[in-house]
């Protein structure tokens, strides 16, 4: 009986073990849509700053386009030449902070080594990526979506208010 104990606690302890050196060595901090306070949105598109890194040859991490909830690319020529500026990203909600300032960083969920953008606010060099030749030389990465606006659901109260007030004139047409 205390064999198979023993055995147990060895086989479990190996199985751990082995999950534990089979994960993937950098994954996202984050997982799920990027949040609603870590990108913004600029002439209608969504715009992440999606790592400190550029994506070129001596990149210093890897980007996973698959995190963010998906729907994010490197930005086409003509997205990019219509790019917001580095102070675009400011927010007073932001999910990031430099000194007093807040701002939307989103490398959590696509950079595989950091969670953390360099905001500086002097608009140097982005990155955006292959689909515009910028791949090289700059020092951040920034990911681009069509903006998905939500319209919200009316509230219940005032779609059963509507219906309510479209039976008033049905109630006095009975009436005449």
């Amino acid at each position: 009986m205390r064999t198979f104990g023993l055995r147990l606690q060895l086989t479990v302890a190996a199985a751990i073990a082995i999950a534990a050196l089979s994960a993937p060595a950098g994954a996202q901090a984050n997982s799920g849509p990027v949040a609603s306070n870590a990108y913004i949105i600029f002439h209608g598109l969504d715009w992440a700053w999606a790592s400190p890194c550029n994506v070129g040859p001596s990149s210093c991490s890897s980007i996973n386009l698959a995190g963010g909830g998906g729907g994010w690319s490197f930005a086409t020529a003509a997205e990019w030449a219509d790019r917001p500026s580095e102070t675009d990203f400011l927010r007073a909600d932001g999910n990031a902070a430099a000194g007093d300032l807040k701002y939307a960083c989103a490398s959590g969920w696509f950079d595989l080594l950091y969670s953390s953008c360099d905001y500086e606010g002097d608009g140097g060099p982005v990155a955006s990526g292959p689909s515009n030749g910028s791949t090289d030389g700059y020092a951040e990465t920034w990911l681009v979506r069509e903006s998905v606006v939500t319209t919200p659901e009316p509230s219940s109260i005032a779609l059963l208010g509507t219906g309510l007030i479209g039976l008033v004139p049905m109630s006095r047409r009975k009436r005449k």
